[in-house]
């Protein structure tokens, strides 16, 4: 599998949760942060399910990037601040990020669009 080293991130990030975490996140929101969007238990969790589908542990950005030796750092519901902003002061230079159809889902999902 070829690819242009121009256009490659140097890092890859993946933010993991479980389904239960995602949907006690929701859950939680305030109100005022809920009303007008679609982030009923109802929505989010069709959205949710409809993400897992499409994203599998075959069919995924991630495992895109590992099978080109690009290895994902992954980061779970409590790890990734600490984690992130280490890796930040550790790899400070400058850098660029596309949105992939992936990341877009991912922000789509919670923010509640995409129902």
């Amino acid at each position: 599998m070829g690819y242009d080293r121009l256009i490659m991130p140097r890092l890859v990030v993946s933010l993991d949760a479980g389904d239960e975490f995602l949907r006690e996140r929701v859950i939680w929101l305030p109100e005022p942060v809920v009303v007008g969007t679609h982030n009923t238990d109802e929505a989010f969790s069709r959205r949710l399910a409809d993400y897992r589908a499409v994203n599998t542990d075959d069919d995924s950005v991630t495992n895109y990037f590992d099978e080109l030796e690009f290895h994902p750092q992954r980061f779970g519901p409590y790890s990734v601040h600490t984690s992130l902003s280490t890796h930040a002061r550790t790899h400070a230079r400058t850098h660029t990020h596309t949105h992939t159809r992936t990341d877009t889902s991912e922000i789509s999902l919670a923010r509640g669009a995409g129902t």
